[in-house]
């Protein structure tokens, strides 16, 4: 018989068993995302009512596009309100913990960090050649950029963990306990994850761009979390992505707030965007095979 490549997925995927029904899937995004809009409302209110209505309203403008440090903060932290909300759905409909979706303690922080410092370190020698690039500019300077790193660096480990704790975790884990198949646990959640990282109002190239990117980036994650039997390297991988592109190279009037360089695109040459996308879509075959090689899997 050939060898399972797999065999973690298996124990992973064991807290789903107790609850796999489908209907109780599809009720749990509903109600997380209930929930996420009622918690995520409640904040806002908070919001308004420590800094008033002209500060609140200009933290809200600010988190539109995130082009300010304080927009980038503030879309980090509506991630918070989504987490809870997910555990809140899995609690009720499942009898789960928000735990259950990261794998063992130990070897999620132990595998995060590994996973994620290798990435990063990677990015971070290729970086000077992307800064190379006549599109590419300088945006803040390390001191302007500075005082918001933790709150940057917090904000980016709540994101990813919540996304990978929606797509790696508990879907992939349902989905496992329904099919072995790859495209139950593995292909369609980041055919979902491709589609809620897409902005319809984007042209064709930057739809083209974000969707193959989050695609790619949820299969390599799916894989590398079935290997392991936990969230952390995804969680690593995911963070080093996000470090890269909220950070260093930002994409200019993307989430560019906090970025210490801007690629700078022409809008009226959408495509001119294409052999940079075949370099994020290179950067995340190579962060799968950084981590691999760290992990030996």
């Amino acid at each position: 018989m050939p060898q399972d490549p797999f065999p973690a997925l298996t124990r992973f995927a064991a807290p789903a068993r107790a609850r796999p029904e489908l209907w109780r899937v599809l009720a749990t995004l509903v109600v997380g995302g209930i929930a996420f809009g009622i918690l995520m409302q409640s904040s806002l209110l908070v919001l308004h009512l420590l800094t008033g209505p002209f500060w609140s309203a200009a933290i809200l403008r600010a988190m539109e596009g995130g082009r300010t440090e304080i927009g980038v903060i503030g879309i980090l932290a509506s991630f918070i309100p989504l987490a809870f909300g997910l555990a809140l759905a899995i609690r009720v409909l499942h009898d789960r913990s928000w735990i259950s979706l990261f794998g063992p303690a130990r070897l999620t922080r132990h595998t995060l960090f590994r996973v994620g410092g290798g990435v990063l370190a990677v990015q971070a020698v290729l970086l000077p050649i992307q800064a190379l690039s006549p599109q590419v500019g300088s945006h803040l300077s390390l001191g302007q950029q500075l005082p918001w790193l933790m709150p940057a660096l917090i904000g980016i480990l709540v994101q990813s963990a919540t996304e990978e704790a929606l797509f790696r975790g508990y879907l992939l884990q349902q989905m496992a306990v329904q099919s072995r198949s790859r495209l139950a646990w593995m292909v369609a959640p980041s055919v979902l994850f491709a589609l809620l990282h897409i902005d319809p109002t984007d042209d064709l190239p930057q739809m083209l761009w974000t969707g193959s990117t989050a695609m790619l980036f949820g299969l390599a994650a799916a894989d590398i979390t079935a290997r392991t039997g936990t969230l952390g390297p995804a969680i690593g991988m995911h963070m080093a992505s996000n470090i890269s592109g909220l950070l260093l190279v930002g994409l200019y009037g993307r989430m560019d707030g906090l970025a210490l360089f801007n690629l700078v695109l022409n809008p009226m040459r959408p495509w001119d965007g294409l052999p940079y996308m075949a370099i994020d879509l290179l950067g995340i075959v190579v962060a799968w095979l950084v981590a691999r090689l760290i992990l030996r899997v």
